[in-house]
Parts: structure tokens; sequence; C-alpha cells
């Protein structure tokens, strides 16, 4: 037999010999895996007020001048009411009909007749830096703002419809504005839970944790709303003045050994 062949052959034998033990040598980490939770709980310090202003005419023109005026109108009445910490930002323009009857929406191969022209926005008006332990103070002053935007011709309050689902959020709700600050701390909340939860399993198997092999975010379970008209608060809000909570889900994979 040739050398090289002899050395192919003990190659061969060499590998066939060995390889189940390698390959049990790079399976032989053992790993933990744990779904975590962090909750934390932050005081509003924000308060939203939306209100809608809008103009309606028979031709778009008229629409805009109204819209414009209306606009105006409601940037001065605030701005008189010197309240620190207010201040006003728009979500966009919309240009739609005015003057459909939810009936005519509904039929069929049917165009609605469009009688008028509707311009409208809706405005945001924050307040900040208000003392969270004066509620009575905080009430007194939301009310002066939508008292002050109703005289300049803000419409707060949309109702629902049977033809239309309300989806829109309380014209009052109540926010956090440091959302990073409230995210990490809810991060380390889950981090800190998912050591514990590891803990107990690894004690329980028997085994040591060494270290943290990875994590990933995972979605936090929530209580599904099953009325359609159920009203959409935004993210870290609410719409008394309680609490808002802030939840972060995260799967931790442990590396771990037996013990010694």
């Amino acid at each position: 037999m040739r050398a090289d062949s002899v050395f192919q052959f003990a190659a061969l034998v060499f590998a066939a010999i060995f390889a189940p033990s390698i390959s049990r040598a790079q399976s032989a980490d053992s790993y933990l895996n744990v779904n975590a939770v962090g909750t934390v709980q932050a005081t509003p310090d924000m308060v939203e007020v939306r209100g809608v202003v809008f103009g309606t005419g028979e031709e778009t023109s008229d629409a805009v001048t109204k819209y414009l005026a209306a606009r105006q109108s409601a940037e001065e009445s605030l701005k008189e009411l010197k309240l620190p910490g207010l201040s006003v930002k728009g979500t966009g323009v919309q240009i739609g009909g005015a003057g459909v009857s939810p009936q005519q929406v509904f039929i069929p191969n049917q165009v609605p007749n469009i009688r008028k022209v509707n311009v409208s926005e809706t405005l945001i008006i924050q307040l900040k830096g208000f003392e969270a332990n004066k509620t009575s103070e905080l009430l007194t002053t939301v009310m002066k703002v939508v008292d002050g935007g109703k005289e300049a011709g803000v419409r707060f309050v949309t109702p629902p419809s049977p033809y239309r689902p309300s989806t829109i959020p309380p014209f009052v709700t109540f926010r956090v504005s440091d959302t990073k600050k409230y995210n990490k701390l809810a991060y380390q909340a889950a981090i800190k839970n998912g050591k514990e939860k590891a803990s107990e399993l690894a004690e329980l198997a028997n085994v040591e944790i060494v270290r943290i092999r990875s994590v990933d975010e995972t979605s936090v379970p929530t209580m599904v709303q099953s009325n359609p008209y159920q009203t959409q608060l935004p993210k870290h809000s609410s719409s008394s003045f309680s609490e808002v909570t802030f939840s972060v889900g995260l799967r931790l994979s442990f590396l771990v050994k037996p013990k010694e």
C-alpha cells in the first residue's frame, strides 16, 4: 500500500474514533431560557388637550380662509391666557367634504353629493411643568384652556356614531414627557426579573449560572379590547390623572453548567 493511501486510511480511522467526542464537546454548553417582564410606574408631568379648528365653505378657497382665521383666533386666545409651559402644535391640515349624510356614504356604487368643502386641523395644546401634587390647580388650568379654546371656536369633542366607531382619544390626556428615562428603568426591571427567575430555576435544576448569553425583546401580554368602539389612547398616556405604566418584555438566555 502506498504511503499516501496509508495516510488517508489513518485519517479516516482517526475521524471515526474521535468525531463523537468532538461533537459532544461542541454541544456541551447548556442554556437556560426565561421570559421576563419589567414594569415601572410614572406620574404624568404633561397634559395634552386636543381640539379641532376648521373652516367650511362652498369653495375651497373660502374654506381655507375661514380655517386660517379660526387657527389664528385659537392661537391668540390661548396666548392671552399667559400660562407658563403652554405650547400649541398642529397635526396637519385635512381637506374633505361637508354636508354628507352617513346614509349617503354607505350606499354602494353611488358617489356622495358633497355640498361644501371642509378644511380642518387638530391642534395639540400642551401644558408642562405643573406640580403633580396640586391636582385642583391643574384641573383649573385645563379648564381655562378648554374655555379659552371654545371661545375661539375650537371644537373639543367629536362624538362617536353608529356609522363611524370612535377611535379618537379623549380630548384631555395626561402623559409622561421623559419616556426614555422610564423605558430604561423598565428594561432594568426586566433584566432583574429575568435573573431572579433564572436563579430559581437553576437551583431546582441543580446547575450554576455562568453568564447571560443573549437578550431578545418580546411583546408584553396585554388585555385584548373586544369593544370595537373602545377609545384608543396614545402610548404612555392616561385619560385620568393617574400613574402611567411602562412595560418591557425580554427573553434571556443564560449559559449554565452543572454544580461541582
